[in-house]
């Protein structure tokens, strides 16, 4: 996440600022730098589409076709589903209230595979 952190800062597509010698000579501070900016991220984040899942997930340590591939392309699919009919102008019933509801069911056994995945990351993140 921090390493992370450290490349937005410098990129020219963001809207942060510069990595300052006292910011990166202050470990914590940067730390809680690159835990507000995931944070913020997080919460205006929208999709769940493959490009958002590895922008969230791959700075933390998950890559999401690495954890579980089935899922993350699931996710995916789900996200441009949605995408079709939150973006159209006419609705269209190509799915079945069944079909999206075994999708969500499916999607949400998979993402336990990814909570399992952060818990290992973190415990070995902490691991002395």
């Amino acid at each position: 996440m921090v390493a992370f952190e450290a490349v937005e800062q410098v990129s020219d597509s963001k809207g942060r600022k510069k990595v300052t010698r006292s910011i990166a000579s202050d470990l914590k501070s940067f730390c809680e730098a690159a835990y507000k900016n995931l944070k913020k991220d997080i919460g205006s984040n929208n999709g769940i589409k493959a490009k958002d899942q590895a922008y969230l997930l791959e700075r933390v340590g998950l890559p999401p076709h690495e954890v579980d591939l089935p899922t993350s392309n699931a996710l995916d699919a789900f996200g441009i589903k949605r995408g079709k009919v939150a973006h159209s102008l006419r609705i269209r019933t190509d799915e079945t209230k069944s079909a999206i509801l075994n999708d969500v069911k499916t999607i949400a056994a998979g993402l336990r595979l990814f909570d399992e995945a952060a818990l290992e990351v973190t415990q070995q993140q902490m691991a002395p």
